[in-house]
This record gives C-alpha cells, sequence and structure tokens, in this order.
C-alpha cells in the first residue's frame, strides 16, 4: 500500500508512521531539486516530546545509524531512532501548502 510505512516487532505489535501521497510527493520532489538518488538517502523522522509538547523533524540524510528503525514505502527508506520511534505510533505525516504535518494520536 502506498503511503504506509510499518516495522512489526517480534512481539507482534504493529508500529507504523503513514506518509500521504502529497508527502511521498514533495519528498521526492525535495530530493530530486538537491539532486540527491533515492536509493542513496534516507528520510528520517524525529520527534522531541517535552512537557506534552511535541516538535516534529523530517529530514534527508545519507544513511541511516545502526540503532535506527528502518521502514521501506516504495522506493523511499524511512527511518526513526529508538527514542522518537516510541513517540510516533500512528503518526501520519502529510504535505499540506507550505509544509509537513504531523498527526500524532499520542500527542495530548
Amino acid at each position: 500500500m502506498q503511503g504506509t510505512a510499518c516495522f512489526k516487532p517480534e512481539q507482534g505489535i504493529e508500529m507504523s508512521i503513514k506518509l500521504s501521497a502529497s508527502a511521498v510527493k514533495h519528498v521526492k520532489a525535495l530530493m530530486a531539486e538537491n539532486g540527491l538518488e533515492l536509493a542513496e538517502h534516507v528520510v528520517r523522522v524525529a520527534v522531541k516530546a517535552a512537557s506534552g509538547v511535541y516538535d516534529y523533524e523530517l529530514d534527508i540524510e545519507d544513511d541511516a545509524k545502526g540503532s535506527d528503525r528502518r521502514f521501506e514505502q516504495g522506493d523511499l527508506t524511512i527511518v526513526v531512532d529508538p527514542r522518537s520511534y516510541l513517540h510516533l505510533k500512528g503518526t501520519q505525516v502529510d504535505f499540506q501548502g507550505s509544509g509537513f504535518t504531523f498527526a500524532n494520536p499520542n500527542e495530548g
């Protein structure tokens, strides 16, 4: 299914981050504008949570770190660091107008 990146840990609990078709299209456009090859780069999604406030980041990087969770979404590789992974279950990333939006059911 396009627009979905999932990691299923051994316990059988599905942890997922979903990128809308618009978000995928914009990430690919950003990569193309900057001459970045899909096969050589990853899309990092991270969150910093402090006092109930979530601050999201979406970056394009050269490679994943050894402890990152990896998700394959079509020809994109999405990575999440272990700390952010705990806060991102069920998050939907979209691109609207001038920026990415994050709908996270874990906020609040």
